[in-house]
C-alpha cells in the first residue's frame, strides 16, 4: 500500500495563495527581497561543501545539481512567451499520457491531484519509481550512475514516460528543438533513446523535432532565474513607466 506525506490542508493553503505568489509587489514581497540573501548564503554553503571559491567565473564547474520539480518554457523567434495567465509551458502539472494500468491514478501531487508529470520525471519521481519496484531508497543522482537490472529498468520506464510526456508537446507545438535541464539532463542516454520513443506517440510518420542538453549545464534554469531577477530600481522605472497595452 502506497502511503502519502502529502497534507491536504497545506495543499490547500498555497493554492490559496498561488495567484500572488510571484508578485513581487504583493504579499509574499518580504520573501522576494529575502530571496538574494537566501540564495547567497546556499551557494555559500555549497562551496564550503565542495571546496569552492565563489569568486571564481563558473564555482560550481563540474557539480550536478538534481531539480525536484518539473516544470518548462516556451521560446518563439527568440522571445519567451509568458501567456494570458503567465503559465505558457507549464507542463510538470498536466497528466501522464497514455498511462499504463500500473500508472493510474498516479503518484498525489501537492497541487492536489495525481499523476501529474512532475510526480514521476522530477529526480524525486526516478527515486520514488525504483523503490516502488524493487524497495532500494536512492537518489536520482546515483541511480543515474548504477548499471544493475533494477536501475536499469527504473531509467527505461523513465524514458518511456519523458518521451510520452514530450510527444504531447510535440503534438501541439511541434516544436524545432527541446532542451532539456536540470540535474537529470546530465544523463547522456536520454539524448538517444527518448526520441527513439517518442515515435511511437508523434501524430507523425517523422519526427524532426531535435532533443538537447542545454547550452549552459544543468543550472541553466537559475541563470535564467537570475536574469529574471528585478531590483528596486528596475521595478520602480516599471512603476512609472508602465508598459503600453
Amino acid at each position: 500500500m502506497t502511503t502519502s506525506t502529502i497534507d491536504a490542508a497545506e495543499v490547500a493553503k498555497f493554492e490559496a495563495m498561488a495567484a500572488a505568489w510571484w508578485d513581487p509587489r504583493g504579499e509574499a514581497a518580504p520573501l522576494h527581497r529575502l530571496n538574494p540573501c537566501r540564495l547567497d548564503y546556499i551557494c555559500d554553503q555549497i562551496a564550503a561543501q565542495f571546496g569552492r571559491d565563489r569568486r571564481a567565473p563558473a564555482p560550481f564547474d563540474g557539480l550536478s545539481l538534481v531539480d525536484v520539480g518539473c516544470g518548462g518554457g516556451l521560446v518563439v523567434r527568440g522571445q519567451v512567451l509568458v501567456g494570458a495567465n503567465a503559465i505558457a509551458g507549464e507542463w510538470g502539472h498536466n497528466p501522464l499520457p497514455w498511462p499504463h494500468d500500473d500508472e493510474r491514478p498516479g503518484p498525489a501531487c501537492y497541487c492536489g491531484k495525481h499523476g501529474c508529470l512532475e510526480t514521476w520525471l522530477s529526480g524525486p519521481g526516478l527515486a520514488r519509481d525504483l523503490f516502488t519496484h524493487s524497495g532500494r531508497h536512492l537518489p536520482a543522482a546515483e541511480i543515474a550512475t548504477l548499471h544493475d537490472a533494477d536501475a536499469l529498468a527504473a531509467l527505461q520506464r523513465y524514458e518511456d514516460r519523458l518521451a510520452r510526456g514530450l510527444a504531447q508537446v510535440i503534438n501541439v507545438l511541434d516544436p524545432d528543438a527541446i532542451v532539456l535541464g536540470g540535474g537529470l539532463s546530465n544523463l547522456a542516454r536520454l539524448y538517444e533513446n527518448v526520441p527513439r520513443r517518442w515515435g511511437s506517440y508523434v501524430f507523425s510518420d517523422q519526427v524532426a523535432t531535435r532533443l538537447v542538453p542545454p547550452l549552459h549545464g544543468d543550472s541553466s534554469g537559475v541563470r535564467g532565474a537570475a536574469w529574471l531577477w528585478e531590483t528596486d530600481e528596475s521595478l520602480a522605472t516599471r512603476r512609472e513607466k508602465p508598459h503600453d497595452l
